[in-house]
Parts: structure tokens; C-alpha cells; sequence
């Protein structure tokens, strides 16, 4: 007969020497001696029942199997919230840049990431400096909630961000499964407590992503131009940038939409013979570049890349309808961006209602400013952005 295997995982040290010794010959003898204390009719037994506990092995522990698709970033700040915020932001990234890793926090920030509920698992302690509690305590309780979720998540990486690793850190990680590595980053090329850990390690210094520049933030003149040369008559000029293979999704809602506006509101597209024609779409000259000059007071694109990165780039108010085109990180994160901050109004399907909605929006003057105010919040190096990502996914996840 097979032992059956126990799937039952021991985290913590606490819980790794208490099954030892339950695993013991002499414990196993004390149980039962205490049985036969407390029921004599087991002491005629008693002989065989030692017998059998001397010969008989105890379950075999579950192998514990690590992922290595699956990290945890950890963010300790012993005073402030430096390390806790690098570690949201790089779990943020990370998760945009590779949508399949699964990430758990565990952080000393007092901030919930709301708007990743559902994608991020976010753990948090308070600081180690944050209690009137010992040290010792915190420690404690750092090494159980850590080792906990090391093993429920089964992580193969554990990245932690910060200057100091405190022995609950410390004792968490070498009763890490076999295999588990660290990877530290902090502000220097720190070493200290290293000697102490018996897991596979490395550490790094921890580099910020580019921040866009001041100038980035100004609005470009054409659009200034489009809010100061308003045209009078109440007509709204539209340029169209669309495909030919968008427009054959998107032309009949767009066709529909432009004749059903509310009262008073009158859109002209234009475009050039580079793109696509709607029916009532004038012709300007293919050399004119269309945002040149003051009159056109938005523009309606599709998802291509040169596309979402030149309204990403111009901050000029657009409607983008996106099609079955398989995006880039770069394009979907601008996207989102976009969309995020309220910088432009992006169309997943040819709804009736919603391109309907999305004209009325762009047809107001105030709505249009508001974009563009909302468009300054956004990062003009989104693509710096997404190589400082990668390089972190890929210095955290390469062997």
C-alpha cells in the first residue's frame, strides 16, 4: 500500500519544526502512551501499536512546485513611501508590458490600488518604525505574511526594493521553496546581508523611467490656433485620417451619425486623396498638412501605430476607432493612456450611439479644451517608458 502524499504546505519555520517534531519517533511514542494512559483497554495493543509506529514512515510532504511565470515584488520603507511607491509602479509596468505575469505586492504603503483590483494581488504591512510594538514583533510578522504569500502565489522570483534587509525578510526567503531567487534593487550597489541568505541571489540598482520634459506639457500651436479661430457660421472641420480597410467597418455608424447630430451642430469632414473618403468628405490638397493652418478643430483616426503615436505626439483632440488589428505594447499603452486622462475618445465598435456621442463631445468648444488640458497630463515618451519596462522584466525574470 502506497502512503498517501500530504498536500499540506509548511511556510513558516514555526510550522516547518513543529512538523518535525510531530514527525519524531519519540513524539509518536508519547502519543501513544498518552492513549493507553487514558484508555487502558489499548495497553493490550500497545506493543504492536510501538511496533508499527517504529517500522511505519510518515506522509510524504507536496513537492512544492514554483511558477515561473509568477514573482512578488516587495517595497519596505523603513520611514516615507520611496520604495513601497517604486514597487506599485514597477508592478504596474510590468503587468502592462507582460499581461500574462502574475504579480503579487507586498508593500508599507497605506495606498490601495484601486484601479488594479482583480489584476494585482496588493499585500501591506505597516512600517517597521510605524509601531510601538518590538522589532522582533515586526519581524514576526513580516516573515509569516511573507512566506505565506511566497507560497500560495508559488513565486520563483521575489524582487525587493530597498536599502535594508531586515531579518524577517531575511528568514522568509530561506525557507523559500528550492529554486526561489532574489533580486534586489536598491539605491546603491549594496551587499549587506547577503551573507545571511542561503537562496540564489542578485541585486541591481533601481533606475527610474524617463519623465517627459516641461516643454512636452505645452500645447502646440496648432491647436491654440484651433481654440483662437473658432469659425463663426457654428461649422465644425473635421479631418479624416482613416484606411481604406477601417473605413469599410466604421463607414456606415460614421455615415449614419454625421446626418443624425443634434440641432445646430453641422460637421465637415475633409481629407486628402492619402486616405479614405466618407460620402459628403471635401478634397484638400495632398501637400497642405491639415493642422497648418487655423480652421480644423479635431480629427477622426483609426489604430494604427503612426496614427496613435502622432496623437499621442501633436495633442490635437481625435476620435480613434479601433479595428481587429493586433496592436504593439507601445500602441496599446498609449492607448490607455488616452483614454485614462480623457486626452482623446477611443471607439472599440461601430456603435450608432457612441460615435453619435463621441461627435456631440468634440463638437463643444469647452469639451474639446477640457482634452487638451487632459492631454498635457499624459507621457509623450511612452515608448522610453516601455523599454525601461522591459529591461526590468528583463532583469527580474533572466536566469
Amino acid at each position: 500500500m502506497k502512503n498517501q502524499i500530504s498536500r499540506t504546505q509548511f511556510a513558516t519555520s514555526e510550522s516547518k519544526e513543529l512538523q518535525r517534531i510531530r514527525n519524531s519517533t519519540s513524539f509518536r511514542f508519547a502519543v501513544l502512551l498518552t492513549a493507553a494512559i487514558l484508555n487502558p483497554l489499548k495497553i493490550i495493543i500497545l506493543p504492536y501499536s510501538i511496533l508499527r509506529a517504529l517500522f511505519s514512515k510518515p506522509k510524504p510532504l507536496h513537492v512544492h512546485k514554483t511558477s515561473s511565470n509568477s514573482i512578488v515584488l516587495v517595497g519596505i520603507d523603513t520611514r516615507g513611501t520611496l520604495w513601497s511607491e517604486r514597487a506599485m509602479k514597477l508592478a504596474i509596468e510590468l503587468q502592462r508590458f507582460d499581461s500574462d505575469l502574475r504579480i503579487a505586492l507586498f508593500t508599507t504603503s497605506d495606498t490601495l490600488l484601486k484601479d488594479r483590483v482583480g489584476k494585482l494581488l496588493h499585500y501591506r504591512i505597516p512600517r517597521p518604525r510605524s509601531l510601538d510594538s518590538r522589532r522582533k514583533d515586526w519581524n514576526l510578522t513580516c516573515e509569516r505574511l511573507l512566506s505565506t504569500v511566497i507560497y500560495s502565489q508559488e513565486a520563483s522570483r521575489i524582487v525587493f526594493l530597498g536599502d535594508y534587509l531586515y531579518s524577517g525578510l531575511c528568514n522568509s526567503l530561506n525557507n523559500a521553496p528550492p529554486g526561489t531567487h532574489l533580486h534586489w534593487m536598491n539605491s546603491g550597489n549594496n551587499i549587506i546581508g547577503l551573507d545571511k541568505l542561503i537562496v540564489e541571489n542578485s541585486t541591481s540598482i533601481f533606475e527610474e523611467s524617463l519623465s517627459s520634459s516641461s516643454s512636452q506639457s505645452t500645447l502646440s500651436e496648432s491647436t491654440m490656433q484651433d481654440h483662437l479661430n473658432l469659425r463663426l457660421d457654428q461649422t465644425t472641420l473635421v479631418h479624416l485620417q482613416l484606411s481604406s480597410s477601417s473605413l469599410n467597418l466604421w463607414e456606415k455608424s460614421l455615415e449614419t451619425s454625421l446626418a443624425n447630430l443634434g440641432i445646430g451642430h453641422s460637421i465637415v469632414t475633409a481629407s486628402n486623396k492619402k486616405y479614405a473618403f466618407l460620402s459628403e468628405t471635401i478634397d484638400i490638397p495632398r501637400n497642405i498638412e491639415p493642422f497648418s493652418t487655423p480652421g480644423f478643430h479635431f480629427r477622426i483616426t483609426d489604430d494604427q501605430p503612426d496614427h496613435i503615436d502622432r496623437v499621442n505626439q501633436d495633442r490635437i483632440p481625435s476620435i480613434i476607432l479601433r479595428t481587429e488589428r493586433e496592436l504593439d505594447k507601445v500602441s496599446l499603452k498609449i492607448l490607455e493612456e488616452l483614454e485614462r486622462f480623457g486626452a482623446a475618445i477611443v471607439l472599440r465598435k461601430p456603435n450608432l450611439f457612441t460615435v453619435i456621442d463621441a461627435l456631440n463631445a468634440l463638437v463643444d468648444t469647452n469639451s474639446r479644451t477640457a482634452m487638451v488640458a487632459n492631454r498635457a497630463k499624459t507621457s509623450s515618451d511612452i515608448s522610453q517608458e516601455i523599454s525601461w519596462a522591459a529591461s526590468m522584466h528583463s532583469r527580474i525574470t533572466s536566469d
